[in-house]
């Protein structure tokens, strides 16, 4: 009974974790203003796309959606309960927005918008379809203001005073990041990939400009493969992980292999930065130690290599570095505390990169004190903390599953948008405890936060809702594309 009790309590988290993250892209991109708008209104979309049954499916909340461009570095997600008979009531304060447009943020709400998109079709294909045509203004946007002169993509600000005005956009940044081109370049094969298997002509009809684009940047990053390798190992296991979902999305056999060959080789390097006690050196000439976070992620890194090559050095070197993590663990907060009890931070992709770690641990070691520590650190670090600051109704229905999470506020009741915000600091120093909430919005921790939390913790419920109710003893591939079946050793 107590070890199915587990499994109840780890499904219900990777539900809880895939619908938060639903609500926090949806209203996040759909609904919160923050970024450059696109004129025109959603219901002349509805009737074009199905005049007949337009009226009898709109529904109200469609009615507040704006459509956008680009999303804004950071903004308060508060809403204006005082005025909810306006049209875009949802809409954030646009005095509380930073204007700086990412690239990361566009790369993440794209594969947001796109990894969503698969859980809601085709129950609402209205709202599927407007997903779909966001994420290709983001790209759009992103190809038309956000490069350099040698084709890479860039930070900018948008210094437009007004809507009357022909856009204004100044380029903050001259020199590329590489791990900017990185994600962009998985965002791109994701959108490729959507448009190309779309019944829809206006969205298809991009698939080859995609293609084109793809293929270029791909060969870009192939053909600069020693510069990757340079990458802080904060960098480089992020273009690790990238290049293994690759794997999953891309359909040709050869490319399939490039991507393999890349998170080898990269995989190799990185492995290579691991001291004798575990710990991960910066990369480079600095052979300091790097951050704890980073920690995490070399290990979600190795163990993703592990999975795609086999290389048993990489899981070995995996399991060096996670040992050692394990002794910042503290069973009665459920939280990793490396600096001191004074002072605990975290932001939300901070939770993301930690959630996502102990998963792929628990899918290689089938780990019952790993799957508690899922479960404990879901809730202290997410729950409890209301980093997700509300939910848009406390019954929630994901992929077939209905499920209450009563433990977070109502939209209604809080006037907060039930989104991601930046970060929380705690103390357990003081009495009673301190808990100190951001205010802001951070675009591209929270996207990079919902589309990390689909695209892993969604494989637990296929897991489940495939084999009986029963909870995965270990993943054998972890990143696996929507079509595939998951390949779980016995």
């Amino acid at each position: 009974m107590q070890d199915h009790q587990k499994n109840i309590d780890l499904l219900n988290t990777s539900i809880k974790l895939c619908c938060m993250s639903v609500d926090n892209i949806k209203w996040g991109i759909l609904y919160s203003g923050a970024g450059i708008c696109q004129f025109g209104d959603v219901k002349d979309i509805k009737r074009i796309l199905n005049p007949i049954e337009s009226s009898e499916k709109f529904n109200n909340t469609s009615e507040d959606i704006i459509l956008l461009k680009c999303s804004y570095k950071k903004g308060k997600p508060l809403l204006d309960i005082s005025n909810w008979d306006r049209e875009h009531k949802y809409m954030w304060n646009p005095n509380s927005f930073n204007k700086t447009i990412l690239p990361a943020s566009q790369a993440y709400a794209i594969l947001g918008l796109l990894k969503t998109m698969e859980f809601i079709e085709p129950k609402d294909d209205f709202l599927s379809y407007l997903m779909i045509l966001t994420a290709q203004n983001y790209y759009d946007f992103s190809t038309a203001y956000m490069r350099n002169e040698d084709g890479l993509f860039i930070s900018v600000e948008d210094k437009t005073k007004n809507f009357e005005e022909e856009l204004k956009i100044k380029p903050i940044q001259k020199e590329a990041k590489l791990i900017d081109q990185i994600f962009m370049h998985e965002a791109l094969l994701f959108l490729y990939k959507s448009s190309s298997k779309s019944s829809n002509d206006s969205i298809s009809s991009k698939t080859d400009k995609y293609n084109i684009d793809l293929n270029n940047l791909f060969d870009f990053l192939f053909n600069n493969c020693n510069e990757i390798f340079e990458l802080s190992s904060k960098e480089l296991s992020l273009a690790i992980s990238s290049f293994a979902r690759c794997i999953a999305l891309e359909e040709d056999i050869e490319r399939k292999e490039k991507y393999r060959l890349l998170v080898s080789l990269l995989c190799a390097e990185l492995e290579s930065r691991i001291k004798i006690t575990g710990e991960v050196e910066r990369g480079g000439i600095d052979t300091s130690v790097t951050s704890v976070i980073t920690h995490f992620k070399t290990v979600s890194a190795l163990l993703e290599g592990y999975f795609e090559t086999k290389i048993e050095k990489f899981k070995d070197a995996a399991f060096k570095t996670y040992n050692i993590l394990l002794d910042l663990y503290d069973p009665v907060y459920s939280l990793f505390i490396y600096d001191d009890y004074s002072k605990i931070s975290y932001s939300i992709r901070d939770i993301c990169e930690i959630l996502k770690c102990m998963f792929l641990v628990y899918s290689t070691t089938d780990s019952e004190q790993t799957l508690k520590m899922i479960t404990d650190f879901y809730s202290a670090s997410i729950e409890n903390s209301n980093i997700m600051q509300s939910i848009s109704s406390s019954d929630m229905y994901f992929k077939g599953h209905n499920i209450n999470i009563k433990e977070l506020p109502d939209i209604y009741a809080s006037g907060k948008a039930p989104v991601f915000i930046k970060s929380f600091r705690t103390s357990y120093k003081k009495y009673p405890t301190s808990l100190t909430l951001s205010r802001q919005f951070y675009s591209f921790y929270s996207f990079y936060s919902s589309y990390i939390f689909l695209h892993y913790f969604n494989q637990i419920i296929d897991y489940v809702d495939n084999n009986e109710n029963k909870i995965p003893p270990k993943i054998d591939n972890i990143n696996n594309s929507p079509d595939d079946s998951l390949i779980f050793a016995e």
